[in-house]
């Protein structure tokens, strides 16, 4: 019997362009006349680790490789529109400005801060501490104002730039520069930083604390990217040195967003005991614990020791139906607290305070004063003068249209009538932007 010289073998299968996706071979017979989807003909070439494994059936041809429209469109403008240096001079010019206007721009600072007021107006029976002042002194007294002067400190800048295309190394834009880095970090100090860390809240309504921390952490991380690259950019414009610092200050972690705040009161004994009865009641009822009181009652409680129905309805969020339900088993506690401590009750202590600081208003005004003298002679802001005034329009100590001029009461309660709106914030945003919070609180609430 012969013998038989043993012929090695060598496989191989075909395989679609889409399947092999993925795959690396040593050698591959290619077939890529016909491709019909943009990337075949580079799927198919790029599956061989080198390209002397790669062995083509047929010629690849123009029409083998699809090109996207827009992609050709794009490349013919680019090869047509080759820039020159004075184009490139120009677009430098408008980037290192667009960076100097973002360097000194607040607007991202109204969404958390226009928040915050809102949560408060809208659930301002759930919250306790220093909140609203200090809110609308960093929106009224820091935000608006910086708002309107950066966009006059970029017009300024636009018009030093025309006669130069190195604003880094012109000495007159450098000082302007230095100069409005030193003005904006001193009024976002006294005016968004200082009031911000004086701002403290408590609240026992969870979806309120919720919302109310997420934008206090906003706001807080804005204020530390803002404080952040400002003092960095002291020493003068520089491109490479603020983007450094823009990307590291989104790095920085605000300190641990404002924490909740509780509000102190020496008879926590008592709190404990308020506290755990409402608990109580809010089980049985299957209620949220704020809807049987909320936490700035029971802090009023604790301060005034009210231990008559009379007194317990003077304390805020306190109303006739919750002393219905509840008011003997809170004023049994309270009045066993005092009796067991030997307390005299101090309830004009809290209530003549509050009256005190209204009707030092109040008297400023009838003397002749404007809102805006007596918020500054008090250290109040705006807001908070109309607020202490508006309280005397139900007692008829003053009239509407003292604080609101009847015109411009009407405009508004017209605009009001005809918006759908969900928040006041909302209201405010789709109304004439003249009006405040506080008249439209007003109006709304002749609209009750």
């Amino acid at each position: 019997m012969g013998s038989f010289k043993q012929i090695p073998l060598r496989l191989a299968w075909a395989i679609t362009i889409h399947k092999s996706q993925g795959l690396t071979f040593e050698k591959a017979i290619i077939d890529a006349e016909a491709s019909f989807a943009h990337g075949q003909t580079y799927v198919a070439l790029s599956r061989c680790k080198t390209l002397d494994g790669v062995v083509l059936k047929t010629p690849i041809t123009e029409n083998s490789i699809i090109n996207d429209t827009n992609i050709r469109s794009f490349n013919t403008q680019v090869s047509q529109n080759i820039p020159n240096e004075t184009i490139l001079n120009t677009s430098e010019k408008r980037f290192q400005l667009n960076l100097i206007e973002d360097l000194f721009n607040y607007h991202s600072f109204l969404y958390p801060i226009n928040r915050l007021i809102d949560i408060y107006y809208t659930h301002k029976t759930s919250l306790e501490g220093v909140i609203i002042d200090p809110l609308q002194k960093i929106k009224d007294n820091g935000i608006l104002p910086l708002l309107k002067i950066a966009n006059g400190f970029k017009n300024q800048m636009t018009e030093m730039s025309i006669l130069t295309d190195q604003l880094e190394k012109t000495l007159e834009i450098q000082e302007r520069f230095k100069k409005a880095v030193s003005y904006f970090t001193d009024k976002t100090t006294i005016h968004i930083q200082n009031p911000f860390d004086e701002l403290s809240f408590t609240t026992d309504n969870k979806s309120v604390r919720k919302d109310f921390e997420k934008q206090l952490k906003n706001l807080e991380q804005l204020l530390i990217s803002k404080v952040y690259c400002l003092q960095i950019m002291n020493e003068g414009f520089d491109v490479e040195k603020y983007l450094d610092a823009r990307a590291k200050s989104t790095l920085e972690t605000p300190k641990k967003a404002k924490k909740e705040t509780h509000t102190s009161t020496e008879h926590v004994v008592l709190f404990e005991e308020l506290k755990e009865l409402r608990s109580t009641f809010a089980s049985k009822e299957d209620v949220p614990h704020f809807q049987i009181f909320t936490q700035k009652s029971l802090f009023e409680m604790c301060d005034i020791l009210p231990t008559t129905d009379q007194q317990l309805l003077a304390i805020n969020g306190m109303g006739k139906v919750r002393i219905e339900k509840y008011g003997t088993e809170i004023l049994t506690r309270i009045v066993n607290y005092c009796i067991a401590n030997k307390i005299t009750p101090r309830i004009d202590k809290k209530a003549t305070k509050k009256i005190n600081t209204k009707k030092a208003s109040l008297e400023l005004f009838k003397s002749g004063m404007s809102i805006l003298e007596i918020a500054k002679q008090r250290d109040f802001v705006v807001g908070t003068i109309h607020g202490h005034l508006a309280s005397f329009i139900e007692t008829g100590e003053i009239d509407l249209f003292e604080i609101i001029p009847k015109e411009r009461f009407e405009t508004l309660k017209q605009l009001i009538q005809n918006t759908k709106f969900d928040t006041i914030s909302d209201l405010k945003n789709k109304i004439d932007n003249q009006y405040t919070f506080y008249e439209i609180r007003i109006v709304l609430n002749t609209l009750d």
